[in-house]
């Protein structure tokens, strides 16, 4: 789903041209610190909603007393309906430590998913990595990294900024464009991974994932009867969601040694490159261990539902 984000200083945005030129979603700033209400919240929020625009808010979090924060927060938005999930922007230190960070982040999504929000973390991927790497996907993540077809993070996320200098009819300065997934809407059931629908060199991705060999395997998927947990096929579209997670989970993993071969491994080995001569055996095993290591997967050797999202992602 594309999406944009916006605050006070974007000026006058006409979301009907907004909505015409594709985007679905818009955040807008709702509040920083335990002071600060954006001042167009309101505005964009009744004029996103008339165009027909879904729209989420986000919080910009300081070093103040989490909790209070978020009250001022949720407090802003007492009168206002969400369509997505509360946002918290974290990018910036203010003096604090990693574990200071962390500590504020998981008070202030956990306040709010008290009060019956659903919470997803806005950052940066450089951020992430020096500040929030073991927060151990306690929220959904919203990653931020321009010039990429996809963020440099080996953690599902569900909304992906890949720019800060779109050009959206509607909106007279550069604005940032987002792609998300389904799971950036409340109620929504389980996470996504990566949004990206960018080409690169290596084709098209869509939700993080190589379409091409998602086709390939929801091909495989329809072949072998597997279906989604109400019973369907899948739609061979290149698009790893929650449906062909599900038909995928019912696949047997494929062990190290003695796994005779079978439509799977036959498909893995065509993943890898490799002819095994029908039997997914030590050499191929091998080649597994050797790419759950270069992964940070558990290195077993064994092809379950992680290590095969793990390659679905690969160019």
């Amino acid at each position: 789903m594309k999406g944009i984000d916006v605050y006070s200083g974007t000026g006058n945005i006409d979301f009907n041209e907004v909505k015409a030129s594709g985007i679905e979603i818009v955040y807008i700033k709702a509040t920083e610190g335990i002071t600060y209400t954006d001042s167009t919240l309101k505005n964009y929020y009744d004029s996103a909603k008339n165009a027909g625009l879904k729209v989420g808010f986000y919080h910009y979090l300081r070093a103040n007393n989490p909790i209070d924060e978020a009250k001022h927060f949720l407090s802003a938005l007492d009168d206002i309906i969400a369509d997505c999930k509360y946002a918290i922007d974290v990018e910036e230190v203010f003096g604090q430590t990693s574990d200071q960070i962390i500590n504020n982040v998981i008070q202030f999504g956990d306040y709010l998913k008290s009060n019956g929000n659903d919470v997803v973390v806005y950052t940066y991927t450089s951020f992430f990595k020096e500040h929030l790497s073991s927060i151990n996907n306690k929220f959904d993540l919203w990653i931020a990294e321009y010039g990429v077809s996809k963020p440099n993070v080996n953690i599902p996320y569900i909304g992906f900024q890949y720019s800060e200098s779109g050009k959206i009819p509607g909106i007279n300065v550069a604005v940032d464009l987002d792609e998300f997934s389904d799971s950036i809407l409340l109620n929504s059931v389980g996470a996504s991974n990566s949004i990206s629908t960018i080409n690169n060199s290596s084709g098209q991705y869509i939700n993080g994932y190589n379409s091409v060999r998602v086709k390939s395997l929801q091909v495989l998927l329809n072949g072998l009867g597997l279906k989604d947990n109400s019973g369907n096929t899948l739609t061979v579209d290149g698009n790893f969601g929650s449906l062909t997670e599900q038909a995928a989970s019912k696949l047997p993993i494929a062990q190290l040694v003695g796994y005779h071969n079978d439509a799977y491994t036959d498909w893995l080995e065509s993943q890898f490159n490799q002819n095994q001569d029908h039997i997914y055996g030590k050499g191929m095993g091998t080649i597994v261990v050797n790419f759950q290591r270069s992964n940070d997967l558990v290195v077993d050797g064994k092809v379950g539902i992680n290590t095969l999202k793990a390659i679905l992602k690969q160019p």
